[in-house]
């Protein structure tokens, strides 16, 4: 299988992204480069402003928030996942850490390319937008496991 049919299978399968063509999906792959970041990476820090939009190609993350009482891990990034699309399309910082617990290769997008591609194919904001809010409840949901973070929305 050739990089270019592997990168339009992982990014279809990422809810945000299931519903944009082959065509689509490979216009978005060409904005993507590949890094890797060894264990204890802290990827994306709380209270930053992502420059990148964030997929896992390969390894496991944990998302987790730090308050006055300790920090609070909220769950697991796996192969697939995708993290800062939240903090873009609200326009505001991550409220939340993102830290590699093993060796990652993960495919980023510069905001201002993921910017333009949604410039180039407009009619995909929508169901981008349904799906983020379904996204949203979820987080919430799972904050909710937290007592002490009932106060937070998690924005990656």
């Amino acid at each position: 299988m050739k990089l270019e049919e592997i990168l339009i299978k992982m990014i279809k399968t990422i809810d945000l992204f299931q519903n944009i063509s082959d065509e689509e999906a490979l216009d978005l792959s060409k904005s993507f480069k590949l890094e890797i970041y060894p264990a204890g990476t802290i990827i994306l820090a709380q209270w930053s402003k992502p420059n990148n939009i964030y997929l896992i190609r390969s390894g496991k993350m944990e998302v987790s928030v730090n308050k006055w009482s300790g920090t609070i891990i909220l769950w697991e990034l796996n192969s697939g996942d995708i993290f800062g699309e939240m903090s873009y399309f609200k326009s505001s910082a991550a409220t939340a850490d993102v830290k590699t617990l093993t060796e990652c290769d993960v495919w980023e997008i510069p905001v201002i390319k993921f910017t333009d591609f949604l410039y180039k194919n407009s009619h995909i904001k929508d169901d981008i937008y349904a799906t983020m809010q379904d996204r949203e409840r979820n987080n919430i949901s799972k904050l909710q496991d937290h007592k002490s973070t009932n106060d937070l929305t998690i924005v990656l």
